[in-house]
């Protein structure tokens, strides 16, 4: 929460320790457009990672963090709940879009949900079955069997020019999670 989490709430995708002191020294974001972007899948981990550290610990501050990661994300989302896959690239117009990033933000806001009350749960619950939706009609291979995976239009390393506008297996894996959770389907083993 100290290094990876910004004091803004949007999250660096990895971020550099010294390794002879253990001192922080500074965040990177590899897949996103720069250091200091708001990576969309990355935004995307953290309201995941925060949610399961609560679940798992009880402590009130990843609760916090998560809840204020899912704000970012949810205020910097395009109108059609498919992200961008960097809210801060700066032509957000023509930028590819992530579906991957949009599945995970679902089935993660889907166990947020779980540990908040409210409008705030309504929110989280109505981003999930619209993105869901959409991820289906729009975003999905039922339409266009050229792709082996679920989902088509992710974006894993656009920097790198790799794996752009395609399947990708962690959006897949998501998107059948967010759609087990609607459904009621899921248990936690672990």
């Amino acid at each position: 929460m100290n290094t990876i989490i910004r004091s803004d709430f949007t999250a660096y995708h990895t971020f550099v320790i010294d390794p002879v002191t253990g001192e922080p020294m500074f965040g990177q974001t590899h897949q996103g457009y720069a250091d200091e972007s708001v990576w969309s899948r990355g935004q995307t981990w953290a309201i995941a990672g925060y949610t399961h550290a609560y679940r798992y610990t009880g402590n009130e501050e990843y609760l916090n963090v998560a809840r204020n990661c899912a704000k970012v994300f949810l205020d910097s989302v395009e109108a059609d709940l498919i992200p961008i896959w960097d809210f801060s690239v700066p032509d957000p117009e023509t930028a590819k879009r992530d579906s991957s990033a949009a599945a995970i933000a679902a089935a993660s806001l889907l166990e947020l949900a779980k540990f908040v009350d409210g409008s705030e749960r309504a929110a989280y619950e109505t981003y999930a079955n619209q993105v869901v939706q959409n991820l289906f009609e729009i975003y999905s291979t039922n339409h266009d069997e050229t792709h082996e995976g679920l989902l088509i239009h992710g974006c894993g390393h656009h920097p790198a020019g790799k794996n752009i506008d395609c399947s990708l297996i962690y959006g897949d894996y998501y998107f059948v999670e967010a759609v087990a959770r609607l459904l009621g389907k899921t248990k936690v083993y672990w």
